[in-house]
This record gives C-alpha cells, sequence and structure tokens, in this order.
C-alpha cells in the first residue's frame, strides 16, 4: 500500500508543477523582476493615418537613443519592440489595437518599459492595464491633464489609471494646463478680448478647451461659444455661422486632424475669413499643415511642446544633425521627445543599478529622475510622473508646412 500511495504522491507532484504559470499567462506582479539580463521596451505608436510620418520618425529616435549607448544599460542589453497601435479603418489609432499592445507588452516577461501612447485617449486605455502589471510607461506626446493629476474633465481622475495603487506612468511633455496658458497668452497678445472654443469630444480637446477656458477667465477673456462637434460631419458651416453671430475676436478647437479639424478650420475660415484661429499640439503636425489650405492657414496659430531646431540644446542639435545624416531628412519636430522619452527609459534603468531588471526599481527611478544632459535640455520627472518642462513652441503653417516653432515659457 506504502507504494501506492507514493506512486500517487509522485503523480499529484508532477500535476501540480504542471499547472504552474504558462508563458500567456500575465506577469506576476508580486515582486516585479524581470529576471533576464535582456529588457525589452515596447513602443506603441500609431504608424497608420494622418500620423504615421511622426511615428516613423518617432521610432527612428527611438532608435537613435538605443543606438547612441550601444543597446546597453550597464550590465543590460535593451532591446527595443515597435507595435502599430493604429489601423486602416481607424484612420489612426485604434481602440482595441492599443489595448492589445498593452496587454502584449504586460506578458512579456522580459519587458520593463513601454514608451505610448502618442494620443492622450490611448494612454488612457493603456495605463490600466500596464499598472496592473506593475509596468513602466513613459509618454513622448499625451499632454492631458488628467494621467496624472486631478484638473480633467473626467470623474476618479488620476485614481482611476493605477487600479494597483502605485503610479507607474511618466511624460516628457508638459501638460494641458500649460499649453492652455500660452494658448490665452497667444490670444491676449494678439488682442482678443473674446473667443469661441469647440472640440472633437475627445479626452485630449475637452480637456484642452476647458484648460483654455480656465485661463481665459483668468485674463479676463470672455468664451462667448463652447460647442462639442460631431468629428464625423462632413461640413462644419453651422458651427461657422455661430462663430460669426457670436462676434468673437478668435476661434479656438480643441482635436485631431482625424476628428475633422480640417474641415473645421476650412469652413469657419471660409465664414470668418479675417479671424485669427488657435489650435493644440494635435494639430501641428505635417499631415494638418499640408492640407488645410491657404486660406485658413495664413490665420492659423498652433502651440506645440516642440519648437524649432535652431532653438535646441546642444545635446538636441546633435540629435537633429545625427537623425537628418542617417535617415535623409530632417526629423519632424515632435521626435526629439521620443528620443527623451526613450533616453528617460535608460536612464531609469541605469539609476536602478542591479535593480535594472526590476519594474518596482525602474518606476520608482523615473519618477524621481533627473535628466542633465538630456535632448531636451535638463529637466526632472516628479512624483505623479509629470516634467519640470514648462516650454511650449508657437507654430504657423505656409506653404503647406510648419513654420516658426519659437519658444515660449508658460505663463504663471
Amino acid at each position: 500500500m506504502s507504494r501506492v500511495v507514493a506512486v500517487l504522491l509522485a503523480l499529484l507532484a508532477m500535476l501540480v508543477a504542471g499547472c504552474g504559470s504558462s508563458d500567456d499567462d500575465p506577469p506576476r506582479p508580486d515582486d516585479g523582476v524581470v529576471g533576464s539580463r535582456t529588457l525589452t521596451v515596447y513602443a506603441s505608436v500609431p504608424l497608420q493615418g494622418e500620423m504615421r510620418q511622426e511615428s516613423k520618425d518617432a521610432v527612428n529616435a527611438m532608435k537613435l537613443a538605443l543606438s547612441d549607448a550601444g543597446g546597453r544599460v550597464g550590465a543590460f542589453t535593451i532591446n527595443l519592440a515597435v507595435l502599430d497601435d493604429a489601423s486602416a479603418e481607424a484612420g489612426g489609432w485604434d481602440r482595441d489595437r492599443t489595448l492589445d499592445n498593452a496587454t502584449t507588452a504586460a506578458r512579456d516577461r522580459n519587458a520593463i518599459a513601454v514608451i505610448g501612447e502618442w494620443d492622450s485617449d490611448a494612454s488612457a486605455l493603456s495605463i490600466p492595464i500596464l499598472n496592473e502589471a506593475e509596468m513602466l510607461q513613459v509618454s513622448p506626446a499625451s499632454t492631458y491633464v488628467g494621467l496624472t493629476r486631478r484638473g480633467g474633465v473626467s470623474k476618479g481622475e488620476p485614481e482611476k489609471y493605477y487600479p494597483s495603487g502605485r503610479r507607474t506612468f511618466a511624460r516628457v511633455v508638459p501638460p494641458d494646463d500649460l499649453q492652455g496658458r500660452v494658448l490665452v497668452e497667444q490670444l491676449r497678445e494678439r488682442g482678443a478680448r473674446t473667443v469661441f472654443l469647440a472640440h472633437d469630444r475627445s479626452l485630449y480637446g475637452k480637456g484642452l478647451v476647458a484648460q483654455v477656458r480656465k485661463a481665459a477667465e483668468a485674463a479676463r477673456i470672455e468664451v462667448v461659444g463652447d460647442e462639442a462637434l460631431d468629428p464625423a460631419a462632413e461640413e462644419y458651416t453651422s458651427l461657422a455661422a455661430n462663430v460669426r453671430r457670436s462676434e468673437a475676436d478668435a476661434f479656438m478647437f480643441g482635436g485631431s486632424v482625424r476628428n475633422g479639424a480640417v474641415q473645421v478650420f476650412r469652413d469657419v475660415a471660409a465664414g470668418n475669413p479675417n479671424l485669427p484661429l488657435f489650435g493644440g499640439d494635435a494639430l501641428a503636425v505635417e499631415s494638418f499643415a499640408g492640407v488645410v489650405g491657404e486660406r485658413a492657414a495664413r490665420n492659423i496659430v498652433l502651440t506645440s511642446p516642440a519648437t524649432a531646431a535652431d532653438t535646441y540644446s546642444p545635446e538636441g542639435e546633435r540629435f537633429a544633425k545625427q537623425f537628418a545624416e542617417q535617415f535623409g531628412r530632417p526629423p519632424t519636430p515632435m521626435a526629439i521627445y521620443a528620443y527623451a522619452a526613450m533616453d528617460a527609459v535608460m536612464s531609469a534603468v541605469r539609476a536602478a543599478g542591479e535593480l535594472g531588471n526590476d519594474r518596482d526599481a525602474v518606476t520608482e527611478q523615473m519618477l524621481a529622475l533627473d535628466m542633465k544632459d538630456s535632448v531636451l535640455g535638463p529637466f526632472t520627472i516628479n512624483r505623479e510622473g509629470d516634467t519640470s518642462r514648462e516650454q511650449y513652441g508657437i507654430w504657423r503653417i505656409a506653404g503647406g508646412r510648419l513654420r516658426g516653432g519659437e519658444p515660449v515659457e508658460a505663463p504663471r
């Protein structure tokens, strides 16, 4: 009988061992240690749709940052895995692909961080998934305030993005409360006493307009209209008529190219030929500048965290020159932030030392990061995940291209 019991116990032990975690299971968040000395950084970017050129340059900038480090940080080898978060059907970032990308990274036991998303609405989807996996996420472009602190337009922010109760998201771009103040300062400089606002109903669009409204009230600029637009509408002539009837001194739109921005600006410009038109960073892209048309373009002012290349720090100038030499063209304005995001991730791994393959340790270093020699110039990241940078660029459109990019500091 003892032999039978022994055999049964052995079989039971084998069965229990076989029921352990598989490669398809999400990583266990009990210790956060990747284990391997070959680490993967994922990039989730929209490689299709209106942002494809900017995204291609962003990926090349990340590769350049990795190459400049020799593909290693201390004892760790770093690999870059690029995932497309866009689809042809969506014309840009896609909800399902964004969720799939976050899940893919969370399940990779060698993954140490994710660089993404580009769009704030996409970040709002991926942050909770990566947060539960204790995965550091660094965005080169998501500016929506509510991702890191209160002041957004959705209830429960920012806590609802962090189900683990710990912060895992950071960004190298200044958030939209600063951008709102910069936009209002541009309104003030052009003598505007009233402004008509509109947005595309996205988290980003609503959030940016809310920040502009707040800054406008503080500057005693009256908001004489605030419309939520249907992003799928074929025309916006009724909006243009409402703007005209309001006798506003300026018009400002919060939204992206994929959500009707081109037609919005064309129609508002056609109905209000001399009216100053303003937009945020989602429109400071070649895919908008190249198609909006000269009639609208002559009155458009755009803000973006990106500034002109001739305003870069010495490290930034080296990046722009190296990028042009390697890829045969100057980088699009926001590419430098993609380089900075990869550089920041590697700096956090380096600062973690022997714990560079521990997700918790790397995230802790990111949320206390002090970058003294960045391509952006010196900056820090605080415990909320926000950067100390407060600079925005002012862009215009001429000949179907973005022009200008002079830097300004956000007013206090």
